[in-house]
């Protein structure tokens, strides 16, 4: 019977006042790196140069975007993997085709790099300076 289901299974009660509401846009730290002629935006998922837009790939930002938010420091392989592909089985040249779009992205150079220097065997680390 119907009270027996009550007993069993009481109901939810929901408090309206004790509803959380998500932070307002305003609220949220807005993340915006500078570099060269470059700007990387966090919250509008995009790259600028001189500021015009230039499309950029998911994996190639979310690369990118993780070494800007590690400047300076060593970034292993596996800290950025785990980053980028989120625990996706990939092959090992994945990291370094995506690590090269960034640096053609940026027009960087592998041999004599002004954004990412690469660490053999170790990882990457994000090298220019930052502007305010």
């Amino acid at each position: 019977t119907r009270s027996e289901r009550l007993r069993r299974f009481p109901r939810l009660v929901i408090d309206p006042a004790a509803r959380m509401e998500p932070p307002s846009t305003a609220a949220r730290k807005r993340q915006v790196f500078a570099f060269g002629p470059f700007e990387v935006d966090e919250a509008e998922a995009c790259r600028r140069r001189d500021g015009q837009p230039v499309p950029m790939r998911p994996k190639a930002f979310a690369l990118l975007l993780h070494l800007l938010e590690n400047h300076g420091r060593l970034v292993p392989t596996e800290e950025l993997h785990d980053a980028v592909w989120r625990g996706t089985a990939v092959t090992p040249n994945a990291m370094t085709n995506v690590v090269g779009e960034v640096r053609r992205a940026l027009d960087d150079d592998r041999a004599a790099p002004l954004y990412i220097e690469t660490v053999a065997r170790r990882g990457y680390r994000f090298v220019a300076p930052l502007r305010d």
